[in-house]
C-alpha cells in the first residue's frame, strides 16, 4: 500500500503548477539571473585583460628607452602582455581616450613621461605604477656618476631584476569569487521553497480536502499514508535540487568548489530538511491552506536571507552577532556546507553543518508525525 501512495503522491505533485514553478522553474530562473549579473561585475573586476595605452613620442633620442620599456611590456611571447601600445599623435591620442578605445595617454616631455587617465580603475593604477617604477629608475640613474662603473652596474642589475620581497602564496583551491556564495544560498533556496511537503502534509487533513477524508477514512495505516506522502514530496523536491546544480554546473558553467557528488549529497540532505519544514508547517493545527502557503514562504526566503541570499554581507553579520541562529538556521547549514567543500581541506566544518540538517529534520518530522497522528475528528 506504501507504493501506491507514492506513486499517487508523485503524479499529484507533478500536477501542481505552484510546486512544478516553485521547485523547478523559479531556481533556474534566478540562478540565470544571477549568472548573467555577477559574471560581467567578476569580468570587468577580477580578470585582467591587456591594457590598451597611447603613447605620445617627441621622437627625440630621449624617447629610445621608455619606448623600449613599452615594447617589452608587450611582448607577444607573453601568453597575456601587460600593454598593448598605440603610438600616435596627441590629437589621436585624446580620440581614443575619449572614445574609450585605451585607459590612458602617456606623453613624452624631455624623456619624462606624464599620464593622462579618464577613470580611477584597476589598469589606470597600473599605468600610474609603472610610471612611478620609470621615473624611480631614472631617478636613480641620474644620480650615478657615469664613470662609477661598479655602482652603475648594481643599480642596472637591480632595475633589470626587479627584486620582489613578496612572495604569494595560494591560500585554497577552491573557486574565491565572493559571488559563489549567492549560488549556494540559491540552492539552500530551492531545497527549503518545499510546497509538496506542506500540500502533502495538509492533504492528509480531512479538515482541509477532500481527499484528506478519504485519506482518513481510508483502512491503509495512518503512518504507511504519512511515510508515502512524505517520500513523494521528497523525491520531487530532491530532483528539483540536482537539477539545479547540474543546470550551475554545466550548462551556466558556475564554478561551485568542491567535490560534485557532495556537493550533491549536501542538496539530497538540505531537500529533506526543506520537506520535513514543509510538512512540520503543514501539520500545524488550526491554520487555514493559505496561512499555510503563506508561512512557507515566509519562513523559507526568511532563512535564506540570512543566509546572504539577498544580501550577501548579512551571513557574516549574522556569524558575528548571532552564531547560535546562524548554526540552527537550514539555508545558512547547507550554504555553509557547501562552502566548506570549496574553501576548506577539511571536513569537520562539513559534517557539523550536515549533522545540523539532520537533527533539524528528524526533531521536524517526529514532531509532524506526532500532531498528525493524534489528530482526530468529530465527524467526517
Amino acid at each position: 500500500m506504501f507504493f501506491h501512495v507514492f506513486k499517487y503522491g508523485l503524479k499529484i505533485n507533478f500536477r501542481v503548477k505552484e510546486i512544478v514553478f516553485w521547485a523547478f522553474i523559479f531556481p533556474i530562473i534566478l540562478g540565470t539571473c544571477f549568472y548573467a549579473a555577477f559574471s560581467s561585475i567578476s569580468t570587468s573586476t577580477e580578470s585582467f585583460n591587456t591594457i590598451n595605452v597611447a603613447i605620445v613620442l617627441e621622437n627625440s633620442d630621449s624617447d629610445i628607452y621608455f619606448k623600449e620599456i613599452a615594447d617589452s611590456l608587450s611582448d607577444d611571447e607573453n601568453d597575456l602582455p601587460l600593454l598593448n601600445p598605440t603610438y600616435c599623435s596627441s590629437i589621436e591620442a585624446g580620440q581614443l581616450l575619449e572614445k574609450e578605445e585605451v585607459t590612458g595617454i602617456i606623453t613624452l616631455s624631455g624623456g619624462i613621461p606624464s599620464l593622462m587617465i579618464s577613470g580611477d580603475g584597476i589598469n589606470e593604477s597600473i599605468l600610474k605604477e609603472i610610471l612611478n617604477k620609470y621615473l624611480q629608475s631614472v631617478s636613480m640613474l641620474s644620480d650615478i656618476d657615469v664613470n662609477d662603473t661598479a655602482s652603475l652596474s648594481k643599480v642596472l642589475s637591480a632595475i633589470n631584476n626587479d627584486i620582489s620581497y613578496i612572495k604569494e602564496l595560494k591560500l585554497t583551491d577552491g573557486n574565491t569569487d565572493v559571488f559563489t556564495n549567492y549560488y549556494y544560498s540559491l540552492i539552500a533556496m530551492c531545497c527549503l521553497m518545499c510546497f509538496s511537503g506542506t500540500m502533502g502534509s495538509m492533504s492528509i487533513k480531512a479538515n482541509l480536502s477532500s481527499v484528506g477524508i478519504r485519506k482518513n477514512l481510508s483502512t491503509t495505516r495512518k503512518s504507511v499514508i504519512i511515510l508515502g506522502t512524505f517520500m513523494s514530496s521528497y523525491i520531487i523536491q530532491a530532483i528539483a535540487s540536482i537539477i539545479l546544480i547540474i543546470y550551475l554546473n554545466y550548462v551556466l558553467k558556475v564554478n561551485l568548489g568542491g567535490s560534485l557528488p557532495l556537493i550533491t549529497l549536501t542538496a539530497l540532505v538540505g531537500s529533506f530538511a526543506g520537506v520535513s519544514t514543509g510538512t512540520f508547517i503543514g501539520a500545524l493545527p488550526k491554520l487555514s491552506e493559505s496561512l499555510k502557503i503563506a508561512l512557507n514562504i515566509i519562513v523559507s526566503l526568511f532563512s535564506c536571507f540570512l543566509s546572504g541570499l539577498m544580501i550577501g554581507d548579512i551571513k557574516y553579520i549574522i556569524q558575528d552577532n548571532l552564531p547560535l541562529l546562524d548554526l540552527l538556521n537550514p539555508a545558512a547549514a547547507i550554504s555553509n556546507a557547501l562552502y566548506s567543500l570549496n574553501i576548506y581541506d577539511t571536513y569537520n566544518k562539513f559534517i557539523q553543518s550536515i549533522s545540523v540538517l539532520t537533527i533539524y529534520s528528524i526533531v521536524l518530522i517526529f514532531t509532524s508525525y506526532l500532531m498528525t497522528r493524534r489528530e482526530t475528528y468529530a465527524s467526517l
